[in-house]
């Protein structure tokens, strides 16, 4: 159990994002607390003010901005868009915050930070701002006739998943 535990705080998933068009960023609509608890409550995740995010119940650590954006609230600067192949790839090659270990999440990492009683976007927009409802890729790939030809993302208008072909066909924005 200690090796788990001490493997959860040192995994850090690269956050990749696939925004479409020009719709820009907008405010969540979420619905009372009273009426649903959040999912990804904000004392849930401690911003470690270096552009990173602890999420205490995963042990996770997640980049704040999208890739290329920057500034405590992601306003600044251009997203960086990248096939899911090269986002793979450079996620194990990403340099950050002191640390040079990260990497691509699982669906099942990146569904647990989907605030559940949130719109448009699905996320926690105190912890991750200005992320948007877009699909973002996760490492997990779905295969089609022994071969992976999808992958699968986190649509963060609703908070599902779906796939999309790795042909490196599209270019993706980058957590």
């Amino acid at each position: 159990m200690e090796t788990i535990n001490r493997m959860k705080q040192m995994a850090k998933p690269l956050f990749v994002a696939l925004l479409f068009g020009g719709s820009g960023f907008a405010t969540a609509t979420c619905i009372d607390p009273s009426q649903m608890p959040s999912s990804t409550p904000d004392e849930r995740f401690d911003d470690l003010g270096n552009g990173t995010i602890r999420d205490k119940s995963t042990g996770l650590m997640w980049k704040k901005c999208i890739q290329g954006l920057s500034g405590s609230d992601c306003m600044t600067g251009t997203a960086i868009r990248k096939s899911w192949k090269d986002a793979l790839q450079d996620a194990s090659g990403e340099s950050f915050a002191g640390h040079n270990d990260w990497r691509l999440p699982n669906k099942n990492e990146l569904f647990s930070i989907v605030e559940s009683r949130c719109a448009n976007p699905s996320i926690n927009e105190n912890v991750f701002p200005n992320v948007g409802s877009a699909n973002h890729w996760t490492s997990t790939p779905v295969y089609e006739h022994d071969t992976a030809e999808k992958a699968v993302r986190v649509f963060f208008a609703n908070g599902d998943t779906n796939s999309s072909a790795i042909n490196g066909v599209g270019r993706e924005e980058v957590f």
